[in-house]
């Protein structure tokens, strides 16, 4: 897994456009971009023949009826380049709880923290099984000479690839609140179409042909075209709608694409913006309650935390704005 020869191109050499950016990553988290840069060239024919069949079969037959074989591989075709540019043109967001504003080590920090930098009370066996998939995955292995906090903070910051371009983010279940990155994030990133640790894919155990199986399914920014061969109905009929420019808002998203950022995600320099949804399941005024704080003082927070770097933040009843906080 991940052993390079020297006739074996780097992510960068195959993305010249990310060079600067693959740069500024570690040896391990370049060579987690060369990995996966590498297995896509290997599966690229039969990702595009996936991908363009499930096209035909789940969008352009059923809403074009009685045409030619022709005219299907045709619009099947346009499409998913189409739905490959949408997915690459997407913004990388992570949603949060309105009260994570009222924590002071959240409010101070310069940065987003994984579990390995944060303690989240989560016991031994919750970070062994963590540890077991993220080395599975991603091929992140535990180096005793590099000490424990900068080891921590190489790890990947997990996000959402928010295809469907929905003012609430990529995953509402997380959070009312919407911090979304800059572009540069997309190209020093891996994605996968649903989460990492789901069941579906068994990185903890699977292992020979089973877990290079499901490795092959994350891609990095070059390939998007993974994504569509294997995400769910509902995922894969939003982001045709939004490429065909048919997708019609609610007040509920289609699943996230997960993103694993490499490089970490620093506000100050990767932030564009924050949204606030004041509609749907995660909304403002229940994560008040929760946060036994009244709706004003979590804005006030947000718009000082947005003020503080340098970026707008305002609140949204779906794609229209409600209010600006600073």
């Amino acid at each position: 897994m991940g052993i390079f020869s020297g006739k074996k191109k780097t992510y960068a050499e195959r993305n010249p456009h990310a060079a600067a950016l693959y740069r500024t990553l570690s040896p391990q988290q370049q060579k987690i971009l060369d990995d996966f840069s590498y297995r896509e060239t290997k599966t690229v024919k039969s990702t595009e023949k996936r991908a363009l069949q499930r096209i035909a079969e789940r969008y352009v037959i059923p809403k074009l009826g009685g045409v030619s074989e022709k005219e299907i591989r045709r619009q099947s075709e346009a499409l998913y380049q189409k739905a490959v540019r949408t997915l690459q043109q997407s913004e990388i967001t992570t949603n949060v709880s309105a009260k994570l504003f009222t924590v002071e080590e959240f409010f101070h920090s310069s940065e987003v923290k994984t579990v390995w930098s944060f303690n989240t009370g989560k016991g031994n066996n919750y970070h062994n099984t963590r540890q077991e998939v993220e080395e599975r995955a991603f091929g992140w292995t535990v180096d005793w000479n590099v000490p424990l906090q900068k080891a921590a903070m190489m790890r990947p910051v997990y996000a959402g690839l928010n295809f469907s371009r929905h003012p609430y983010g990529a995953a509402v279940a997380y959070g009312s609140v919407v911090l979304v990155y800059k572009s540069d994030a997309l190209h020093r990133s891996t994605f996968l179409h649903k989460d990492t640790f789901d069941n579906e894919f068994q990185f903890a155990s699977a292992v020979g042909d089973e877990l290079e199986k499901q490795r092959n399914k994350i891609c990095t920014w070059a390939q998007m075209g993974i994504l569509i061969g294997n995400m769910s109905d509902n995922q894969l009929k939003a982001l045709l709608e939004v490429a065909d420019g048919t997708y019609s808002l609610t007040d509920h998203p289609p699943n996230y694409v997960e993103a694993q950022v490499l490089g970490g995600v620093r506000f100050t320099r990767d932030l564009l913006e924050i949204r606030v949804a004041t509609t749907g399941n995660s909304t403002l005024a229940k994560e008040a309650v929760v946060a036994k704080k009244s709706e004003s003082t979590l804005k006030y927070l947000i718009g000082e935390f947005a003020k503080k770097h340098g970026v707008p933040a305002r609140t949204y009843s779906l794609d229209s704005v409600v209010e600006v906080l600073n």
